[in-house]
């Protein structure tokens, strides 16, 4: 893992931390400011775990297979 990589990942990810969090929590957005915090953190560790090298899962197959199974179950609802 390239230690520059890592840094520049830090630091753009607690400069969008540090421009957005502080007027949600200004403004009493508490809902916005939680599902941005639980978005930031995931892509970070994300982020982190691409930057080490880690096979990691492609997300677009959940995807697929909850489209395929409302699809699924939309056909067999429908006459």
């Amino acid at each position: 893992m390239n230690i520059l990589y890592l840094v520049l990942l830090v630091t753009a990810f607690a400069s969008i931390a540090l421009y957005e969090a502080p007027k949600m929590a200004k403004e009493h957005h508490w809902r916005d400011l939680t599902v941005f915090s639980v978005l930031l953190l995931s892509t970070f560790t994300l982020g982190v775990l691409m930057l080490m090298k880690v096979n990691v899962p492609n997300p677009l197959k959940l995807v697929e297979a909850v489209v395929r199974s409302l699809r699924q179950t939309s056909r067999n609802l429908l006459p």
